[in-house]
């Protein structure tokens, strides 16, 4: 008698922008940590990533619902498939929930598991989908959950070596080019922080950071596997702890190691100090949450960065050589158009200080507001939250079914809600407008860009609306020639005529 199959799904890439080097690290934890316990349980276990079967063209949003239908298809052509694990994250959600249905459907005895840190924020108890879901754990409790559902004696599983997990990535990956030129590391987990916005806290319930001689460890594995220079530290809050980031700043100097890399911390963790520390140990870019440039938005997000302090930090950051990426978040329910223009008074003084020093580059991150599922401030605005239609370019070609089911679905799909007066076409671009104005268009009009800003008093918001009403196929036009890597001198010509008619 053959094994029943346990197939891993990874579709945390759906969207062909978002595909990720690595698989993420607890769906492989998952993944590794079953297989090698593969024949006590007499199971077949395989991962399947989607973008492994499909290219940019099944990715774009026209054809993605039957993309998904092709993949059911192909899912349900493996023989001896008994169990479906799918990693759940706030990007594919949707359509892990639509390609569940879809499985179930059409074979019941498939046994369907949902799983991810993600599952502890949503709330199934009063919605029907759970009639095709058989069974909802979080990535740690997976596997054990799986023993205990398959009457196993297996409860204390063998530990993986790291070596050997490294070893076997690529086979999974399916492309050890891209190992060699990048990884991601899970280096820990949880925010010291209590922001209302955010949902980490939901996920895990105490902060940890693994120890850094481990860190280095893993580093130099990769490196004699693949040759690995490059990692990103996955951690929503690296850098928190001065004597720890010494230590493994020490440790990178003093045994002369060539790496680089990057990682997540708060503004005020860094001082002259550890940045000159960070830049001799090998970071060359770092991802800060600033969210807003408002001293009264700061305090109703609970965010509480102090103002006055972030640009004496980021002119000694900007003479590192240390890159940046800065996220800021608009629309916050309390926030005015006054707290907003301080938003993007913040930025362009960013900027400035990156073009006067010409060493370090600092981008952008923009988005609305998302209230995710189990937030705080989700809890205090639920019942005021309706359907955004606008919420981003691909929502305008959702089939009205899927619609439909999101809006029927509302406890565990609040992200796709919004607040009426954040509802509007206004957003649909309006962050790839800004985003454009920062990382191409400053570069080469920098004087224009203060004129403009400084006419519209720094309501950018008022001035897209303005270029939106008069010049929209031209604004948009400019817009979909997206290029992540080169500066277009072609379409910033275009759009400085376009700011010449209002200036």
């Amino acid at each position: 008698m053959k094994n029943k199959k346990y197939l891993f799904i990874d579709i945390d890439d759906y969207h062909y922008e978002n595909r990720i080097y690595q698989i993420d690290s607890d769906l492989y934890e998952q993944y590794i940590t079953l297989l090698n316990e593969s024949k006590n349980f007499k199971i077949d276990v395989d991962i399947l990533r989607f973008s492994k079967l499909y290219g940019k063209f099944d990715y774009k949003i026209s054809n993605l619902f039957k993309t998904i239908d092709k993949f059911v298809v192909y899912i349900l052509n493996l023989k001896n498939l008994k169990f479906l694990n799918i990693h759940i994250n706030y990007r594919n959600l949707l359509f892990a929930l639509l390609i569940a249905e879809k499985v179930k459907n059409i074979n019941k005895n498939i046994f369907i598991i949902f799983s991810g840190q993600y599952m502890k924020t949503l709330d199934f108890s009063e919605i029907k989908i759970v009639d095709y879901i058989d069974f909802v754990c979080t990535s740690k409790s997976c596997i054990q959950s799986f023993c205990k559902l398959n009457r196993s004696k297996f409860l204390k599983l063998n530990k993986v070596d790291t070596l050997e997990k490294i070893k076997f990535e690529y086979k999974v990956f399916d492309n050890i080019n891209l190992l060699r030129e990048v990884v991601n590391i899970k280096v820990g987990e949880g925010c010291l922080f209590n922001c209302h916005y955010c949902t980490f806290k939901n996920f895990y319930s105490r902060y940890h950071q693994m120890n850094f001689i481990e860190i280095i460890d893993i580093m130099n594995k990769y490196n004699l596997v693949y040759g690995t220079n490059r990692f990103i530290f996955n951690h929503e809050l690296f850098i928190c702890d001065n004597f720890k980031l010494k230590n493994f700043c020490y440790e990178l100097i003093n045994n002369k190691y060539i790496f680089k890399w990057s990682c997540s911390t708060r503004i005020e963790f860094l001082n002259f100090e550890n940045i000159n520390l960070l830049k001799n140990s090998g970071c060359d870019c770092l991802f800060i949450g600033l969210e807003s440039g408002s001293k009264v938005t700061q305090k109703k997000m609970n965010k509480n960065i102090k103002i006055d302090n972030i640009l004496y930090t980021i002119e000694l950051l900007s003479k590192s050589n240390i890159n940046a990426i800065f996220s800021f978040i608009y629309k916050y329910p309390t926030e005015t158009r006054e707290d907003l223009i301080e938003t993007f008074k913040l930025m362009f003084k960013i900027k400035t200080i990156e073009i006067k020093n010409k060493k370090s580059i600092f981008m952008y991150e923009l988005s609305k507001i998302n209230f995710f599922p189990n937030t705080l401030i989700t809890h205090k605005y639920y019942d005021r939250l309706n359907f955004d239609i606008y919420k981003n370019y691909d929502i305008l070609y959702y089939p009205n079914e899927i619609v439909k089911f999101i809006e029927n679905n509302k406890k565990i799909f609040t992200n796709y809600f919004n607040l009426s007066e954040n509802i509007s076409e206004l957003y649909v671009r309006f962050n790839e407008f800004v985003l454009f104005i920062f990382k191409e268009y400053i570069y080469i009009y920098y004087n224009k860009v203060r004129e403009i800003f400084e006419k519209y008093s720094y309501d950018i918001l008022s001035l897209y609306a303005i270029i939106l009403e008069n010049y929209r196929d031209e604004v948009y036009e400019i817009l979909d020639k997206n290029d992540n890597v080169n500066i277009d001198n072609d379409k910033n010509e275009k759009f400085n005529k376009l700011v010449n008619k209002i200036l």
